[in-house]
């Protein structure tokens, strides 16, 4: 099983270039807790992809994949990227930005902007249409180079991302566990997918369980092959439970998954026939992909209190 973190904290505050806005060399040392990047697909009929998009800052690829139906035509997305996967624990980390994709079902965006901490101005802004494919004569990837990403006008850091999250909202959390899950099961689950529709619009959602624990539930389903058995079989849903709760030693402040529960939906007949095999392979998939996970906020000091509120927001009092 691997401890996976999702996201570091920092403490340390630097001097800023004004009093909302923070640049270099300053910027450089800032701790990243949080990534973000957003794309705006062309706006041509053909410009969208099903295919898989993945990004890189300073490390392994990082696959973009969230709820609904996303990368369509003329539709913004935004993706959350766990920074501790990409390489990425200080600004000056971020050594490049290469966007890439596989397959042959071409992609064009046209904007494409980076947000670290939650800010709400992005720190690097581009546009112009890229087309990306696979298919022969055409770039699979487009490179943004450090010189590029750091003469870009919005290299700037405003000062509620420079300063210590005091509040982690229940939707900021959702969309960190969605970026994450949607990458860790094209890696670990393979088969498994966000279903098209789950009732509610929501794929992830956090409620609060007690004032040190969230309940985080996860809709996911399965690419389902029964050919070893019948023709055909419908895909399962599944869903997956679990709590956070909250612990700091040694500085580091935690987010630690506790008590997975998996429930896979499969049709009785199939169940039946499959004599629960197809459930327990099912189960093992998702546990290997979630199981163990650590979200880890690697501060110098813990918190004077950490508190989940009735929202489910996670409140950090320094």
């Amino acid at each position: 099983m691997k401890k996976l973190a999702l996201f570091s904290l920092f403490s340390l505050l630097v001097t800023s270039r004004a009093a909302h806005a923070v640049n270099s060399p300053a910027l450089e040392s800032y701790a990243v807790w949080r990534m973000q990047v957003k794309f705006h697909t062309g706006t041509s009929s053909n410009d969208g992809t099903d295919n898989r998009v993945w990004v890189m800052f300073n490390g392994l690829p990082y696959f973009l994949d969230r709820g609904g139906n996303d990368r369509e035509p003329g539709q913004w997305d935004s993706y959350d990227v766990a920074p501790s996967l990409v390489g990425v624990s200080r600004i000056s980390d971020i050594n490049w930005f290469i966007v890439g994709k596989g397959g042959t079902d071409g992609w064009a965006y046209d904007r494409v902007q980076i947000f670290i901490n939650g800010d709400a101005a992005p720190i690097f802004d581009s546009t112009g249409r890229v087309w990306l494919d696979a298919a022969s004569g055409d770039t699979a990837s487009k490179v943004y180079s450090s010189t590029t990403l750091r003469a870009n006008g919005s290299w700037v850091l405003g000062r509620q991302g420079a300063l210590i999250p005091t509040t982690i909202s229940a939707p900021s959390l959702e969309n960190m566990i969605e970026g994450l899950i949607g990458h860790l099961k094209i890696m670990y689950a393979p088969g498994t997918y966000w279903p098209s529709d789950n009732g509610n619009g929501e794929w992830v959602t956090v409620t609060r369980r007690n004032t040190t624990t969230a309940a985080v539930d996860l809709d996911l389903a399965y690419s389902a092959s029964c050919d070893f058995l019948i023709d055909w079989c419908p895909d399962p849903a599944i869903d997956v439970d679990f709590d956070l709760g909250v612990s700091c030693s040694n500085g580091k402040l935690r987010l630690d998954v506790r008590n997975i529960v998996v429930d896979v939906d499969l049709a009785w007949w199939v169940d039946v026939l499959s004599l629960s095999l197809l459930d327990n392979l099912f189960e093992l998939a998702i546990n290997s992909a979630l199981g163990n996970i650590s979200l880890s906020l690697g501060t110098p000091i813990c918190p004077r209190s950490t508190t989940f509120d009735a929202s489910g927001n996670l409140v950090i009092a320094w």
